[in-house]
Parts: C-alpha cells; structure tokens; sequence
C-alpha cells in the first residue's frame, strides 16, 4: 500500500508567490524561490546568481551595491541541501495554452469575442494575438486578468501540494457585476 504523502503546513505569500511566476515575462531574468520554513518568496536576479556561481575576489570588487546586498541570501539560497529552498516552476506553455481555451468558456465572454479570442489561439504566435484582441476589449481584459491570477494561484497550489506543502488557498477576488 502507498503511504499517503504528508503535507507540511507553510503560511504562504501568495501575492509574491504569484509574482514570481507573472513576472518572468518581463524582461529581465531572475530565479524566484519559495523559503519553505517561512513561507517567502525569494527573487535572485541572474546577476546575482552568475556571481555566485563564477566567484573571484576580482569580480566582486567590482560589484554594484544592488548586488552586494543579496550576495549573502543569494550564498545562503543556492548552497542549500536540506530543501528549505525551492526554486518555483512556472507552467510550461501548453499549461498557459490550456488556461487561455478555459477562459473563451468564462461567462462574461460573449460568443463575438469568445470566436475572435478562439480565432487568436490558431496557430503560431498565439499568445501575442491573444493579448491584441484583449487589448481592444478592456472589460474583457480585466475579466482575463482576475482569471488568469486565480488560475496561477490554483496551478501554484498544485504544485505546492506535489512537493509537500500544505497553503490555503486564498479565497479568489469576485467582483460584483454591473449590467
């Protein structure tokens, strides 16, 4: 008989958990980890990271002050062995893909926009049309925007769950509806 995984409770950051994950669009590049004992997220820029890995006394002479102060969490996060640190995944695009479809079935979608958003996720560069037919339609853009946060909470407290993390969920935002 498989003996059933056993959850530790963490009280989780859920706005900067969500963050981590959001803002890996963005230009510039960081790793995020979650502190399992306190529930934080931890953002790393690459830079500080590649200085980690490629340490010499010369290159951190040479280091600006946003550097210097992470070095030592950044030392402490990377040189962990015990799993304290997780470094916290993303979902892969058919995941994204997946939460897009789900969305044109939102029922504040009218059947006009659902076929062009449906038309937008026809092939290659799907993502980037996507955002062009929300763009022109901002009520059905703030309704994508509180979809899509409750959908990365929900898919972050799955993978929360996989690696033994028992977080509530927080209760998702709802607003009221104007007609």
């Amino acid at each position: 008989m498989i003996e059933p995984l056993t959850l530790k409770p963490v009280q989780v950051d859920w706005q900067s958990l969500w963050e981590a994950v959001i803002q890996r669009n963005h230009p510039y590049t960081h790793c995020d980890f979650l502190d399992t004992e306190t529930g934080q997220t931890i953002f790393l820029h690459e830079e500080v990271v590649g200085r980690i890995r490629n340490e010499s006394a010369y290159v951190n002479r040479m280091l600006p002050p946003w550097v210097k102060e992470d070095l030592p969490k950044a030392r402490q996060v990377l040189a962990d062995k015990t799993g304290r640190y997780l470094l916290i995944p993303e979902p892969d695009s058919d995941e994204w893909y997946r939460a897009r479809l789900d969305f044109t079935c939102h029922p504040e979608v009218s059947m006009d926009m659902r076929l062009r958003l449906l038309d937008a996720l026809d092939g290659s560069g799907a993502f980037r049309r996507f955002q062009a037919v929300l763009r022109d339609a901002p009520q059905v853009r703030k309704c994508w925007d509180s979809f899509e946060k409750e959908w990365t909470l929900k898919w972050l407290h799955s993978w929360l769950r996989s690696v033994g993390i028992d977080a509530a969920l927080p209760a998702p935002n709802r607003r009221s509806k104007r007609r």
